[in-house]
């Protein structure tokens, strides 16, 4: 089991397995296990916890109700049952930890969507109509309970403020049993990193200043789960959020397979274009088997005008671990139709000025490749991810004076070593090629191009006829990165 998912120790266990008399503070306590959450310790913390629930438990005897018929209840307690001629709410609210259910109860209506008061790697939820689960058997025991329902009549999500947008089918939401969803409120939500395996999404997190981060964990349990004869590993995307960066709309691929990937366009309230996925489709009816750039046609969703709320990302999980459903909670607009603001990101091949990488060319790009773009302009830090003796770049993580973010390839958080720059003014960039080692038992050497990329904060370094020493560029107009798991290649755009 992740540590993520156990029961998080109260502050009174913390400083009674500490040996401190007093209680620590709930930050304090909150501290302590976040620098260790990978310890067996919080296992035996969680033992512990279910021998002092058993010794607590108000009742040891075996009752069964209709689920109907219980008002409230949480682990530990007897339940309260609904009484003959009393009203209760017509929902029915479980939360869910990694114990089993934790707590019932009747709501009036479903709970509006605060955008992560709960951590999701803490609590599941499931809030259903009473009608739905008529038949549903509850069986309680020694403080705790066993759920008997239907599979098909249960869903379970990550948050209990369940979408309830009229474009959300009932039909369609029933077909999908975990479904998670993640607030793009930037007050709450500090970024999002998808995790992406073959092109294919495989899992979403979300970032919080709320909560311990549990990213890098996260990360390398999907690298465990995903191994394969595969040369390439589990590829990290990070989407920083501010204020500034709300989302207003986003553009999705309609039909994702193995040879047209997941591809978003988030449109933020600034007027800026946040790319994420790979823009290419493999096309059997031009050029052969070649890639072809055709976006297709997309769906793109828009809140309404004038809306208080923010968009909601909302995902499946399916047993097999690779998504089937990935879209927000928020208007179709068809593409014909679509706000000028929300038109598609224009991928250049052949950028308009020069390409960084020597003989960069339609057709030298990366096949498959991930996209991602932004301003050299007005940049405040300056943060380069690398990996290697040779410092190679992995991506680029950009803080812009009017407050807004940019990640260009993969900015894997808390794994690799990051060089940062204060007001650079100018980027330094040397493209290098290296030799990696593919196979278990028959070893195969492959080249592989990357990149040294450094920022100077010092000197431009224009010489006297306006023009740049060797392998520094000006900040200006944008910079496009092109990644996969191993390689990179940027090209400068005006």
């Amino acid at each position: 089991m992740s540590s993520v998912t156990l029961e998080r120790p109260s502050p009174e266990m913390i400083s009674e397995i500490c040996g401190f008399r007093d209680v620590f503070l709930p930050e304090v306590a909150q501290l302590i296990q976040s620098h260790s959450q990978s310890h067996c310790l919080w296992r035996y913390c969680s033992v512990l916890k279910l021998v002092q629930d058993l010794e607590l438990a108000e009742s040891l005897e075996t009752a069964t109700y209709p689920l109907s018929k219980v008002l409230s209840w949480s682990r530990g307690e007897n339940p309260r049952l609904v009484q003959d001629g009393h009203v209760a709410g017509p929902f029915i609210e479980l939360r869910i930890d990694a114990r089993g259910i934790k707590s019932i109860e009747r709501i009036s209506k479903i709970p509006a969507n605060t955008g992560g008061e709960v951590p999701a790697s803490s609590f599941v939820f499931a809030v259903e109509p009473v009608e739905k689960l008529s038949d549903a058997k509850i069986e309680f025991e020694l403080g705790m309970c066993h759920l008997h329902v239907e599979p098909e009549n249960i869903s379970i999500w990550s948050t209990p403020a369940i979408s309830q947008h009229k474009e959300f089918e009932v039909w369609e939401m029933g077909q999908y049993k975990r479904l998670n969803s993640i607030s793009l409120n930037p007050n709450c939500c500090t970024g999002i990193s998808f995790f992406l395996r073959d092109h294919c999404i495989i899992d979403i997190h979300p970032h919080s200043t709320r909560y311990p981060p549990t990213h890098v964990e996260k990360f390398k349990y999907m690298e465990a789960m995903f191994t394969s004869p595969a040369p390439d590993g589990v590829e990290w995307i990070y989407m920083p959020l501010t204020a500034r960066d709300e989302i207003t709309a986003i553009r999705a691929r309609t039909q994702v397979t193995p040879d047209t990937p997941h591809n978003f366009t988030f449109y933020t309230k600034a007027g800026g274009k946040i790319a994420v996925g790979t823009p290419y489709k493999e096309g059997r009816t031009r050029h052969g088997n070649g890639q072809v750039l055709n976006l297709g046609r997309d769906e793109v969703y828009t809140l309404e005008k004038d809306s208080w709320r923010h968009i909601n990302l909302i995902y499946s999980i399916p047993a097999s671990g690779l998504m089937t459903l990935i879209r927000p909670d928020a208007e179709i607009v068809i593409d014909g139709n679509v706000d000028e603001q929300n038109t598609v990101i224009a991928i250049t091949i052949s950028p308009t000025i020069t390409s960084l990488y020597p003989g960069a060319v339609s057709s030298s790009l990366l096949p498959k490749a991930f996209f991602s773009s932004a301003p050299l302009e007005g940049i405040l830090n300056a943060h380069v991810f690398t990996v290697g003796w040779k410092k190679l770049c992995k991506g680029i993580l950009i803080e812009y004076e009017n407050g807004s973010k940019r990640a260009l390839g993969q900015c894997r958080l808390g794994l690799d070593e990051v060089q940062s720059w204060h007001k650079p003014l100018s980027m330094h960039y040397v493209p290098e090629e290296y030799g990696r080692t593919v196979g278990d038992l028959i070893n195969e050497s492959r080249t592989s191009r990357s990149a040294q990329v450094a920022f100077d904060c010092e000197s431009s370094h224009a010489t006297e006829d306006g023009s740049l020493e060797e392998n520094y560029y000006e900040l200006k107009g944008c910079l496009n990165f092109w990644f996969t798991y191993h390689e990179v290649e940027l090209q400068f755009v005006d």
